[in-house]
């Protein structure tokens, strides 16, 4: 994911040999603020423009299994 800290939009990367993904954004008390699905093997643009200035959590899922990490909104 980068970059970190960001303003406008995050990108993710999705490894070619993973099924087709879920990723969603949460804000600091946990309410998921975006859903988006993505194809394996594609880049990931996510605006998150109109998101307030704070520290959000994002969690990709894919064929049972998940990765979360952080990122700060400027």
């Amino acid at each position: 994911m980068s970059p970190n800290p960001a303003t406008d939009r995050i990108y993710l990367s999705v490894g070619k040999n993973i099924q087709p993904v879920q990723i969603t954004i949460f804000d600091k008390v946990g309410t998921p603020v975006l859903r988006q699905s993505a194809d394996a093997g594609e880049p990931v643009s996510l605006a998150i423009c109109d998101f307030p200035a704070g520290t959000y959590v994002f969690r990709v899922a894919a064929a049972g299994t998940t990765w979360s990490d952080w990122f700060l909104k400027l």
